[in-house]
């Protein structure tokens, strides 16, 4: 191909503008394989040694974590920015099928070396010997930086400082893909201890849950400070038989407070799902989809927490599928919610009832409260529109909850004083 652009198009960029290396419409269980994470570091060291100018990753990297694990290995492979060099140089294996490696420094500056180089053997750990030749440094460290098939996080699994002759022997596991960091200087690096925990896990069956006043399903987060994901277990059938469709929709908080900020803003976690029965896992991290700017329909995802007690679950805000653009021959079942905690072991650990949460009553007096389901959120906005409309009556407390001008109904300028308070530009309706 890049014969063809010099003949025909010279100085034409090459670009991939979409990939997944994967069974995309399977991705919620291919995308937690190691082979989907080596085959993507390959990928890219190819696109690197290609020249390719820009590829688009096609998929969701939530559900991949081994793909992102993958794509971290070159740009953020320490968790502080630290990446793959900007020149490649030569790196060669004995037997590409076993095992593939790319270098790099940095410009014209090689003390650093960094090396990708897997493990593709489903069996048996690698005992890689790597010789280091073309260049007058007395390497004297190496930190190697991997993903395996027991975790898709990058750990440190080997931290040599013994370098001699600018020989050195790594040591991969069986399925893995790794970023070597040689130096000519001695690391501080130190191997990646295990944790010591206890998972704890609660299980609700979707059709026990208690609904909200709005008629969501309501989740109680429990020990929030220890809960790191929520696993929603859903069926999707398809009555026209299409090969492929989903949908999704969001876990919704009222109460999110952004970093540096103090107002509680309504905010939420992107859920989805496909044809078949899947776990989605949302992690309960400190990333939530914030509103901006409602009247252009603008949000962005922030740093923040939340002061909720549970999340109002509403899991059907877009279908689509193979037959159907709308997604409306897809039937979607939820079936569990499974709530994953985790302690360290040198902590105390909750008691039963310390992981299960009650919600606040509703406030029914609320100023802001729309709908008197206790919490001001983009529902009250919603609530008033549909009054203003005349497609829904508010009751006599819930006007008086809204009516700022004190002119007896609802309007849209006491929708946009809500909006206003929702997305943090007002704390209060004074």
């Amino acid at each position: 191909m890049q014969e063809s652009i010099d003949k025909y198009y010279p100085g034409t960029k090459l670009a991939v503008s979409e990939y997944n290396l994967g069974n995309i419409s399977n991705e919620k269980n291919t995308g937690k394989s190691v082979i989907t994470g080596i085959a993507e570091a390959e990928a890219l060291g190819a696109f690197a040694l290609n020249e390719v100018y820009f590829a688009t990753y096609w998929g969701t990297l939530p559900e991949c974590p081994y793909v992102e694990s993958a794509i971290n290995l070159y740009t953020n492979y320490d968790g502080k920015g630290a990446s793959f060099g900007d020149t490649l140089v030569s790196a060669e294996t004995e037997d590409l099928s076993k095992a593939a490696a790319f270098a790099s420094i940095n410009g014209e500056d090689d003390s650093v070396i960094t090396m990708t180089l897997s493990n593709k053997d489903a069996s048996s750990e690698e005992n890689a010997v790597i010789n280091l030749t073309g260049s007058d440094k007395n390497y004297q460290s190496a930190v190697v930086y991997a993903i395996t098939q027991d975790s898709s996080d990058i750990k440190i699994i080997d931290v040599q400082n013994d370098i001699e002759n600018n020989t050195l022997t790594v040591t991969l596991p069986a399925l893995s893909v790794a970023q070597i960091v040689i130096s000519d200087q001695k690391s501080d690096a130190e191997i990646t201890e295990e944790p010591d925990i206890t998972v704890k896990e609660t299980v609700y069956n979707y059709a026990d849950l208690e609904l909200s006043q709005n008629g969501f399903p309501m989740i109680p987060l429990g020990d929030k400070a220890h809960l790191k994901e929520i696993v929603i277990n859903s069926t999707a059938t398809s009555s026209e038989g299409s090969s492929y469709g989903g949908g999704g929709g969001g876990l919704c908080f009222n109460k999110v407070v952004p970093e540096g900020e103090t107002a509680e803003v309504w905010g939420s976690k992107a859920t989805s799902y496909t044809l078949g029965t899947q776990d989605t896992i949302i992690k309960f991290d400190d990333k939530f989809t914030i509103v901006t700017d409602a009247a252009n329909n603008k949000s962005e995802t922030v740093s923040a927490s939340t002061n909720d007690t549970f999340a109002e679950f509403q899991g059907d805000w877009w279908r689509y599928s193979e037959k159907e653009a709308d997604g409306s021959d897809i039937q979607i079942t939820y079936n569990t919610i499974k709530l994953v905690y985790e302690y360290d072991n040198s902590e105390e650990l909750p008691t039963e009832s310390e992981t299960e949460s009650t919600t606040d009553a509703p406030v029914s007096g609320r100023l802001g409260d729309a709908d008197e389901n206790g919490e001001i959120d983009i529902l009250d906005v919603i609530t008033i529109n549909k009054a203003i409309l005349g497609k829904e009556l508010l009751s006599e407390q819930g006007l008086k909850n809204i009516d700022f001008n004190q002119n007896s109904k609802p309007d849209s300028d006491e929708s946009l004083v809500i909006m206003k308070y929702i997305v943090g530009l007002i704390t209060d309706f004074s």
